[in-house]
């Protein structure tokens, strides 16, 4: 089974996607390999991080719904308003005073939100100037030099990866992985440099076949960057399931990983 397999099979389970057969053939595996614990431990914090984001969408969403609400209701109140003189008119101004009331309370909710969102964001750089480095490429430079073979293309990616070339780099380690599709370690760089351009997509997708492969060198680093990724994307929830995920190792990453969440 190669790793997109696996991923589909992990998050499938944890989303109780499976028939039941075939989830407690899972389950029979997961006592079995200490490794697909920690992969489906790592996948659940981020299944965790998305649905609390789409919750803050949705509240997001509610708070539009009843600033129109209000809105529209303003304005039938306003061109309806019946003669001074009118029996109705004494309804019509408590009618009038309640949509402006709903008015004031959804516009009060909405520029609290908004600021929120506002500082939240500019945090979110603050933050991920503070913290971010691009991962070191000499450490692959020293691996490539070590194999002794034909490595021209390899050594030009990664020398316009350390050179902070990164749209060529891009296009180099795209051609590497293309002639090495099983080596995931090439993954890391060019999510870095995915990251360098805020081609923030192309970023998860390459960082999570590290973060998520847990036999890779650079696992850790992976799953590092990766949160990174989605602090800079203001991904806030996504970032700190990573991150909880990987506090609970041992290591420079792990203290890297609660020192920022105690920021965040």
């Amino acid at each position: 089974m190669n790793e997109e397999d696996k991923i589909q099979l992990i998050e499938s389970y944890l989303l109780k996607r499976l028939p039941e057969d075939e989830s407690l053939v899972f389950e029979q595996r997961l006592k079995n390999d200490p490794e697909l614990v920690t992969e489906v431990a790592f996948n659940k914090s981020i299944i965790n991080g998305i649905e609390l984001n789409g919750k803050l969408s949705k509240f997001r969403e509610h708070l539009n719904s009843l600033r129109e609400e209000s809105s529209k209701n303003t304005v039938i109140a306003t061109t309806s308003k019946p003669a001074d003189n009118s029996k109705d008119h004494k309804g019509w101004r408590v009618k009038q005073g309640q949509w402006r009331w709903m008015s004031g309370i959804a516009a009060i909710f909405l520029i609290t939100f908004g600021s929120y969102l506002y500082i939240h964001s500019h945090s979110d750089q603050a933050l991920f100037s503070k913290y971010y480095q691009p991962y070191p490429g000499s450490v692959q430079i020293s691996v490539l030099r070590g194999e002794g073979t034909d490595q021209s293309l390899e050594l030009q990616a990664i020398q316009a990866y350390t050179n902070g070339n990164y749209q060529r780099a891009v296009s180099l380690l795209e051609a590497v992985i293309e002639k090495k599709p099983a080596d995931v370690n090439w993954c890391i760089f060019l999510g870095i440099a995915y990251l360098e351009l805020n081609d923030f997509k192309q970023a998860e997708y390459n960082l999570n076949k590290v973060a998520l492969n847990s036999k890779n060198i650079y696992f850790i680093q992976g799953q590092w960057y990766l949160a990174l990724t989605f602090l800079k994307d203001h991904q806030t929830a996504k970032a700190r399931a990573v991150l909880e995920n990987l506090k609970r190792g041992k290591g420079v990453y792990s203290q890297k990983a609660k020192n920022l969440l105690k920021d965040m």
